[in-house]
This record gives C-alpha cells, structure tokens and sequence, in this order.
C-alpha cells in the first residue's frame, strides 16, 4: 500500500505501522472482498518514511510554533518584535505587497506575520513564506 504524505511535513523515519480491519466499521457497505470478512484481522509492518527531511523534533517545534500563531495571533494585535522572536526565532523581513506592510518570515514555525507599519499590528499571518 502507498500512503502519499509528500504535502504533509511528516518527519523522515523508521516506524511501525499497526493496523486493524473492523469488518462491522462499514465492511458490509464495501467491496466485495471486504463483505466476505466476519473477523478482525491485525497486523503490523515495519515502515520507512521518507518525508520532508526535518527531524521529528524539528517537526515538533515546527507544530508548537503554528500552534502559537493560530491561538495568538489575530488581527489587530500590537507587534512585539521581540515577544515573536521569543516564541518564533529569528526572521527574515521583507516588504509587503500590502501598502505600508511589512513581511515577517519565522522559518521555525514556516509562517509569515504581516505586519502594518502605520499601526504597528498585525495585518494577517500566513503559512509559508508570503508577501500578501
């Protein structure tokens, strides 16, 4: 079996798939193969991921940064250079194609904040590297 996970960001390793067929979780509304089945089947296998290339504790920190953004990080709230990078590391600035924007890039948690110049809030947030 294939699993596509190419846009997913899941972290390059060696895992173990466990895996059960419940044939009353739908099996009767199935294929035919699957309607024939009258008993759990388990299994497991031994899996290599090959994924993004982080580390899963890159992908962790990664998760734990967004996670930040997207609880506390709404419109309007006042910009605090230095409480972002506390919580999101450093950053690469460049202008935005909104007017009087600036384009904040934190590669720790692959977002972007943009950010008012004239108010000195945040205007948006973005997943990735952004420039509107």
């Amino acid at each position: 079996m294939t699993i596509d996970g190419r846009n997913e960001g899941l972290p390059t390793g060696e895992y173990v798939a466990e895996v059960t067929f419940y044939p009353r979780w739908g099996a009767k509304k199935g294929p035919s193969e699957a309607k024939r089945i009258d008993e759990e089947i388990s299994g497991q296998a031994d899996v290599s991921l090959t994924g993004s290339g982080a580390s899963k504790t890159q992908t962790d920190e990664q998760n734990i940064a967004q996670k930040w953004v997207m609880l506390n990080v709404n419109i309007g709230v006042l910009w605090n250079e230095n409480q972002f990078v506390e919580k999101l590391g450093p950053f690469s600035k460049t202008d935005s194609e909104l007017n009087h924007h600036d384009a904040y890039y934190f590669e720790k948690a692959d977002m972007t904040i943009i950010v008012s110049r004239i108010k000195n809030t945040v205007a948006t947030w973005r997943m990735g590297r952004a420039t509107k």
